[in-house]
């Protein structure tokens, strides 16, 4: 998730990059098998880093890679600061291994359904039955306050529509 560590220098060409990042990940790939982990993508936001930016950047990365151990995180503050589709999730459906939620409206804790338009990503988790892991990855002013309205607004949003 380092955006800095993959940020790609000024003249190289994205392409190059690109092929060093499948590179990389075809051979932490069986790295991770051997220890028992799966290694995840993160797509961050262009002030972060200038590659791997969306979702749809990171499935065709996962994609080239094509290993079992290297696999999708989707981080809904990313997403949307993005302005990318929310139905990616569905293309996505089969490497998605871990999601991140924060609120973009200040990259703070989703504390109400109706703060931010979280439905379309939420609908689309439901619809391919996402059962994987999600944490709150925001800051918070009262973390004994704020950390059970999220989880109760996140098990809710995994139920049914708000």
């Amino acid at each position: 998730g380092s955006g800095g560590a993959r940020r790609v220098p000024e003249g190289f060409p994205q392409e190059e990059a690109f092929k060093q990042l499948v590179a990389f990940g075809k051979l932490i790939g069986p790295e991770a098998r051997a220890t028992g982990i799966t290694v995840v993508i993160e797509p961050l936001r262009r002030q972060e880093t200038n590659i791997i930016n969306t979702a749809a950047e990171g499935l065709a990365l996962v994609t080239a890679v094509n290993d079992p151990n290297f696999q999708l995180l989707v981080d809904f503050y990313h997403l949307a600061s993005e302005q990318e589709d929310p139905a990616i999730v569905l293309q996505a459906r089969d490497h998605i291994r871990h999601l991140h939620m924060a609120n973009p409206q200040g990259r703070v804790f989703p504390l109400k359904w109706e703060e931010f338009d979280y439905a379309p990503f939420f609908a689309n988790l439901r619809q391919i039955g996402y059962a994987g892991g999600i944490s709150v990855e925001a800051s918070s002013k009262d973390i004994p306050a704020e950390g059970p309205q999220a989880i109760t607004l996140l098990r809710r949003a995994f139920i049914a529509p708000q």
